[in-house]
């Protein structure tokens, strides 16, 4: 009956919480947070919890939420009564009930003739092209959103928009798609809205530094002494027959080996991921340096001669970062429960992300594995390039239909060879938990390691998140994440 230790664990409420929730939108909405005791699961007709052979925990699977289009409409829906109704035993669910007054917009005939004729005396008196023209302003210029990086990305501004004409602004944002990150990293709510005279809105505006927002990041190579990355990016604001606001979003970004790409990762050898941005490493005539042996060709381009650097098989070919979280998994999560299929705290996972930037070592055994198991999914998952690229991924599915020896031949032949290593080394993982002394702990199957991997290691390729057409108006939406975002982290449901 300690409630409040349960909602501690919520699950639900960790993933509002959670910059990194593949459910963009989601965390828009509002929890009506239990005050009863779990829901599920009971025996049936019964109010017992499960004492079948697989007694499962209690939990919180029935809920009530809600949205609401503004801040003002949230504050007037009030809660009489909300409960689960326990009396209920026809299944091994409660059900959840709530009372409560939602408030609702409706159209009042004697208010409406008013405006209607006060709106014709305006026009009469002021003129009609006086009253179509909407007087806005804003209240800021610029936003600074300060030092951020993939697993601290959750900082928030705000921008207060005040209508000081005669007649209803109409409002809507872009980004402005000119500079390198497209402005990816900003989501705005709301995206769209209408104001009325004399009347404000305030747009939330907030950085978040995913596997999208850093689609450009393969152009930032470790070893150029570089240790951050300054982004500024417009935010538009459109005001239907009005003016057109700029808002300048500075963001100076962090790196890591989360949302990289697989090449860079490895050119760090084993510096961590911040010492090696920040590091001018020198190449010598012979092509040595301290991040190791390299090949230097040269070929010419339109502006002149570019010089460009490969690995060579000197360089090692798997990221140390994920051989230190496999390897924390093998020595203490083998029989670890509901192993990668129940994600870690993200207080936790940010702290192991953040360890494997700033250092080049194993990981404490202080970090819980299940935030470990959770890195390993959002270190694949996060890759710019999946270790299946996308045109490979058809190849892949005809291999899987053959069967046999055929998906071994398609890894080894088809996949570039770090690809090929990273698969090879994860798959050697999954085969070692799956033996029979393990998975009677932590609960693992054939099926649900293939649907958790599956979904990190060849996801389903996506179109571009940036349109090169005239159609649609490609990313410059943004009152939710862009096409093609990843999720970053996978649950079994």
């Amino acid at each position: 009956n300690d409630i409040a230790a349960l909602l501690r664990e919520d699950q639900l409420l960790k993933e509002l919480k959670s910059p990194h929730t593949p459910w963009i939108g989601f965390t828009r909405f509002t929890d009506l947070t239990p005050t009863f005791r779990p829901t599920y699961r009971f025996d049936i007709g019964t109010n017992i919890y499960d004492t079948s052979e697989k007694h499962r925990i209690p939990s919180y699977t029935d809920r009530i939420m809600y949205w609401t289009k503004s801040a003002a409409m949230k504050q007037k829906i009030e809660t009489t009564q909300f409960q689960s109704i326990e009396s209920v035993m026809s299944s091994d669910h409660k059900p959840v009930q709530w009372i409560g007054s939602i408030p609702v917009r409706v159209v009042v005939p004697e208010k409406m003739v008013a405006v209607i004729d006060t709106l014709s005396t305006r026009v009469a008196t002021l003129g009609l092209e006086r009253v179509s023209s909407a007087k806005t302003t804003v209240s800021v210029a610029s936003l600074d959103f300060g030092r951020q990086s993939f697993h601290h990305c959750h900082a928030k501004r705000s921008v207060v928009l005040t209508n000081l004409g005669d007649c209803t602004a109409s409002v809507r944002l872009f980004r402005q798609s000119s500079e390198t990150s497209h402005g990816l990293w900003l989501r705005v709510s709301p995206s769209s809205f209408d104001v009325l005279p004399g009347s404000s809105v305030e747009i939330a505006i907030e950085s978040v530094i995913d596997r999208t927002a850093l689609n450009w990041i393969g152009g930032w190579i470790p070893g150029k002494g570089l240790a951050s990355v300054q982004i500024k990016s417009q935010l538009l604001m459109h005001v239907v027959n009005g003016p057109l606001h700029t808002i300048e979003c500075t963001i100076v970004v962090l790196p890591s080996v989360f949302g990289n790409t697989l090449e860079n990762i490895v050119r760090l050898e084993g510096m961590p991921c911040l010492e090696g941005y920040a590091k001018a490493v020198s190449v010598s005539a012979s092509g040595s340096s301290s991040f190791g042996t390299t090949n230097t060709t040269t070929s010419n381009a339109a502006a002149g001669a570019v010089t460009a650097t490969a690995p060579t098989t000197d360089r090692p070919r798997l990221p140390k970062e994920l051989w230190f979280l496999c390897d924390a998994v093998f020595k203490r999560g083998l029989k670890f429960p509901n192993l990668f299929t129940e994600a870690g705290s993200q207080e936790a996972c940010s702290e192991v992300m953040a360890f494997l930037d700033a250092h080049s070592e194993p990981l404490p055994d202080t970090f819980p594995i299940d935030a470990v198991a959770s890195c390993i999914l959002m270190f694949l998952s996060s890759l710019q390039d999946p270790i299946i690229p996308g045109s490979q991924y058809q190849n892949a599915l005809y291999s899987i239909r053959i069967g046999g020896k055929a998906p071994l031949l398609f890894v080894h032949q088809q996949l570039p060879p770090l690809h090929a290593n990273v698969f090879l080394y994860v798959a050697s993982l999954m085969n070692f938990i799956l033996r029979p002394q393990y998975t009677a702990s932590n609960e693992l199957s054939p099926q649900i390691v293939a649907q958790v991997m599956a979904q990190v290691l060849m996801p389903r390729p996506q179109s571009s998140i940036v349109s090169s057409g005239s159609g649609g108006g490609g990313g410059n939406g943004i009152s939710g994440g862009p096409a093609g975002v990843t999720s970053q982290q996978v649950r079994m449901t």
